[in-house]
């Protein structure tokens, strides 16, 4: 699994609407374009989805969040791993090298 997906962010209903209708009149016997009750409930039902919609985005961001946090720590401990393993050999070396200078 890649460690960063693509995440679609919708557009919201007022820059949805203003796309949608860009530059052309409503088709004959739109809902949307009469008014009324049924563009009401039409705009609130489209509310509805953007929010749900919004949400599921917002948790699958924050489920992303976790892995990367999770993937990075672990990261971090490899690396300390091999700090500590490479400043030990250092260390050995150094002291095997004062042995060579103690024997000349």
């Amino acid at each position: 699994m890649s460690l960063f997906r693509a995440i679609r962010v919708p557009l919201s209903v007022a820059q949805f609407r203003a796309l949608s209708s860009a530059g052309r009149d409503p088709p004959a016997g739109s809902i949307r374009g009469g008014g009324g009750k049924f563009s009401e409930i039409e705009a609130a039902e489209e509310n509805v989805y953007f929010k749900k919609l919004e949400r599921e985005q917002l948790k699958q961001l924050r489920q992303l969040k976790e892995e990367s946090a999770e993937h990075l720590q672990e990261e971090i401990a490899k690396s300390e791993e091999r700090i500590v393993a490479l400043k030990k050999s250092l260390k050995e070396q150094k002291k095997e090298l004062s042995n060579l200078d103690k024997k000349t």
